[in-house]
């Protein structure tokens, strides 16, 4: 009998402070069970694990999610802690800010990978049910 395999990566959640980074992390780490209604800013990086199933298939994947500080003197530390796998950047749909440095945080990831080959990442909107206080379109 063969062992299932299993594969390792290394996720970082970026972007300005107050974006929903951390409240993304808990509701994926809790299967969707968990939404964090009280806000505790991240210092420097929260690792977190978490164990994914491939459907259809033996394998799995152990995840370690970094989720950084968005506070730009964090940047220097970030720097050295993270070598990501895959990326995903995030933005508040409310705060203009946060989605005019989506670039920056771009760029931040390029510079900090170990490795100069490409990521898979993704871009992702947060807040978008606060359509009253909608300020990035959906465009």
């Amino acid at each position: 009998m063969s062992l299932p395999n299993v594969i390792r990566g290394r996720c970082a959640v970026v972007g300005e402070s107050t974006a929903g980074k951390t409240a993304l992390v808990q509701v994926f780490l809790s299967d969707g069970a968990d939404y964090p209604k009280n806000y505790s800013m991240t210092f420097t990086v929260d690792l977190h694990q978490k164990q994914v199933r491939i459907p259809d298939t033996s394998e799995s994947v152990e995840l370690f999610i970094y989720d950084a500080s968005g506070k730009s003197i964090y940047r220097d530390v970030l720097s050295n802690v993270l070598n990501p796998n895959l990326v995903i950047i995030v933005y508040d749909v409310t705060n203009e800010k946060s989605f005019q440095a989506v670039a920056e945080w771009h760029k931040f990831i390029k510079e900090a990978k170990k490795d100069k080959n490409t990521m898979p990442g993704v871009l992702m909107a947060c807040k978008i049910d606060l359509t009253e206080r909608r300020i990035i379109s959906p465009k």
